[in-house]
């Protein structure tokens, strides 16, 4: 897979999405090597976790953590999400932070997101590495960056896993991206928003990689 592709896959999203957020002014082909970070532990086996970042209910979190913890128990690669307390990067490091306890933990998980968190929102101490963005608020720059740090180390797509949970317009475009390039992507069914909307677009939702995961109802 060729970086040009990602470029020109997140120029086009970002041409679609209704928040306006341009890329125009940092996916030059020019700028690319300031988007590699050489410092980033990425091993081959990556699961990317994405999904809603703000603050969770405790009903969202009893329903969601068990498939966050079904994706990376006995996981034994590089997990990437949001770095953050909140939402499913929050679910992340809580997990991470578990398997520590249990000395069971076989992953490194490296979180990116942006040098200037928005209001609220705290690193979580769950994460070994942090990569950070130029930015105030979580954009696609930070998925341009891991992106682009997993393709310059010669990971092919198909060989990354992107798991997804809710979310916004900014997660939409990650799911998109990542099925686009041909990652294996797994998002959680009923879990509304953006899941949602793969599950109803009538040529995401016919894509080969893409499992739309029903829980086991207790």
């Amino acid at each position: 897979m060729r970086i040009d592709s990602v470029v020109h896959l997140l120029k086009k999203i970002s041409a679609d999405l209704k928040s306006g957020q341009s890329f125009e002014n940092v996916i030059q082909r020019e700028n690319l090597l300031s988007h590699y970070h050489p410092e980033a532990a990425i091993r081959q086996d990556v699961i990317i976790l994405a999904g809603k970042g703000g603050r969770l209910s405790l009903k969202e979190k009893e329903d969601w953590l068990p498939f966050v913890h079904q994706m990376l128990s006995g996981f034994e690669g590089t997990v990437i999400s949001g770095g953050t307390d909140s939402g499913i990067p929050g679910l992340a490091g809580e997990n991470a932070l578990n398997i520590v306890f249990q000395e069971k933990k076989a992953f490194n998980l490296i979180g990116y997101l942006p040098e200037k968190l928005p209001g609220g929102m705290r690193h979580s101490a769950g994460y070994d590495q942090y990569i950070t963005s130029k930015e105030n608020d979580f954009s696609l720059e930070d998925v341009l960056n891991y992106w682009v740090d997993i393709l310059f180390r010669g990971i092919s797509p198909e060989k990354v896993q992107l798991a997804g949970i809710s979310g916004g317009s900014l997660a939409f475009s990650e799911y998109r991206l990542a099925l686009e390039l041909g990652a294996k992507v797994t998002l959680l069914m009923d879990s509304g928003r953006s899941v949602k909307k793969i599950g109803e677009d009538p040529y995401l939702s016919t894509l080969h990689n893409l499992n739309l995961f029903k829980p086991p109802r207790h």
